[in-house]
């Protein structure tokens, strides 16, 4: 965990946001305490790679923050979509905030869209998702 992923975690907690760290490097997000349950609102991951946030939904589905855009307001903004953990970011908060869609998977494992993110294995959302995978280069 780096400083900045810490000033992160305490931006998210001051804006009413529940988070924690699994992986040592996957900022889990959502509005429940402890585990989150796809059931039960949605919930998301935050990552730093390379140099860049990405937000990435259980899908998975990962999308590239701009450097210029605080990845908290967008977490805050995504977090109240939905009773549900969403597949994908809605397209009005993709084009507000300058999101690119870097990876979709699909349940065989190949990229549909963007210019993918090294070992990101598939995972299809469904009967496996578990709060415990891991996928975007870690």
């Amino acid at each position: 965990m780096t400083d900045d992923e810490d000033q992160i975690q305490l931006a998210l907690r001051d804006r009413g946001l529940c988070s924690y760290v699994q992986n040592g490097r996957q900022i889990v997000v959502s509005r429940q305490r402890g585990p989150v349950w796809p059931d039960r609102g949605n919930s998301f991951w935050i990552v730093r790679l390379g140099g860049a946030w990405y937000v990435v939904t259980w899908a998975p589905v990962a999308y590239r923050v701009p450097e210029a855009t605080s990845v908290v307001e967008v977490a805050a903004a995504f977090v109240d979509v939905g009773a549900t953990a969403q597949s994908r970011l809605p397209a009005e908060q993709v084009e507000r905030f300058g999101l690119t869609e870097s990876r979709r998977m699909s349940s065989s494992g190949s990229s549909s869209r963007g210019e993918g993110l090294e070992g990101a294995p598939a995972r299809p959302f469904g009967p496996t998702w578990s709060p415990e995978w891991t996928g975007i280069g870690l």
